[in-house]
């Protein structure tokens, strides 16, 4: 019996490893709150070296994006307020952030918001929520007439992001949950990523 990592293992801890890493360089970026052209280029290149990050969520979205910038060769104002932009949405709340709180990232929130109905649609939660523990939003959820799973698959509804970082999440501020529902919806499944604020709005209209 062989005793050898599977290959594709070994892949998978080293996006884990460097998607990781690519976070830390996005917050030293905002450190300063301003992305120079200096930051953004060492960044492209940092991410151009990285193939193997070329087609993961959220590295994808900052590749193409810096793509684009850097296609004509220069950065000019409006880019860099994209890019920092991008980047903020990456790291999460910069108030959660700033008072030394995980906060969940932005990145993959439904834009427009949609609408979330509670009757008769699933939801799963993750994250930890102002709203209070996870059980109490599920029953809240439940009195309203809908449904809470334990994980993500492609009958799902709502996947409903707490407004902290969760310390099981295998990134500061995204975890495999929010991994894979913008995976299912990249292949067109419609899964609503909303945020608690969303949850919090539809509980109150009752």
């Amino acid at each position: 019996m062989s005793n050898e990592i599977p290959p594709a293992w070994n892949l998978k801890r080293r996006i884990d490893r460097d998607i990781t890493m690519m976070l830390g360089l996005a917050k030293g970026v905002l450190l300063d709150g301003v992305v120079t052209d200096y930051e953004a280029r060492q960044l492209h290149l940092w991410l151009n070296d990285r193939p193997h990050l070329h087609q993961q969520w959220p590295a994808k979205q900052l590749v193409t994006r810096l793509n684009q910038i850097f296609e004509d060769g220069t950065v000019d104002d409006g880019e860099r307020r994209e890019l920092k932009k991008l980047l903020s949405d990456l790291e999460g709340d910069k108030v959660i952030v700033d008072a030394g709180e995980t906060a969940s990232t932005l990145l993959p929130m439904d834009d427009p918001a949609p609408e979330v109905v509670l009757g008769d649609s699933t939801f799963l939660l993750t994250g930890k929520f102002v709203l209070g523990p996870r059980d109490a939003c599920k029953s809240l959820i439940r009195g309203a007439g809908g449904s809470c799973v334990k994980q993500v698959t492609k009958k799902l509804d709502y996947l409903v992001v707490g407004v902290f970082g969760s310390r099981d999440w295998i990134h500061g501020s995204f975890g495999r949950k929010i991994e894979k529902a913008v995976k299912y919806r990249s292949e067109g499944v419609p899964i609503a990523i909303v945020s608690e604020e969303r949850l919090a709005k539809a509980l109150e209209s009752l």
